[in-house]
């Protein structure tokens, strides 16, 4: 085996950023803004179900367009994981729990339970930017 190309390389670093960009959210999103569980799942919705369809789309149309999905993954992996992060927080679990986002499966099975979880009794509303 030789050594890397920098495609190989950079693709690499891709991965590895989004790999962490999920802890790296939950651990500055410090805003005590919440998120109620209609919102939540507008973004569980877009993120489990319409951007795999649409990446799915685009590449079958035009292999260039596998490109542009690594800077829309990232954008959409931050938006997500501060979305899950405070719809924690509208349901009265501890930010802790939002690391589970970052874990493959396990997001799915977080975000499952996001959407069935009420909010927590004595949650202050407020949803501006969420």
């Amino acid at each position: 085996m030789g050594t890397m190309s920098n495609w190989h390389g950079i693709v690499f670093v891709l991965t590895l950023c989004c790999c962490a960009l999920p802890f790296v959210v939950t651990a500055i999103e410090h805003s005590g803004k919440v998120v109620p569980r209609g919102r939540f799942a507008l973004w569980f919705l877009a993120i489990f179900v319409v951007l795999p369809i649409a990446a799915a789309v685009t590449t079958a149309v035009q292999r260039a367009f596998v490109l542009l999905w690594w800077p829309a993954g990232m954008i959409a992996i931050y938006l997500y994981q501060r979305v899950v992060v405070r719809r924690c927080r509208d349901a009265g679990l501890p930010k802790a729990v939002a690391y589970l986002g970052g874990v493959p499966v396990l997001n799915l099975a977080l975000g499952i339970y996001l959407l069935l979880k009420p909010s927590a009794a004595g949650v202050r509303v407020s949803t501006a930017g969420g």
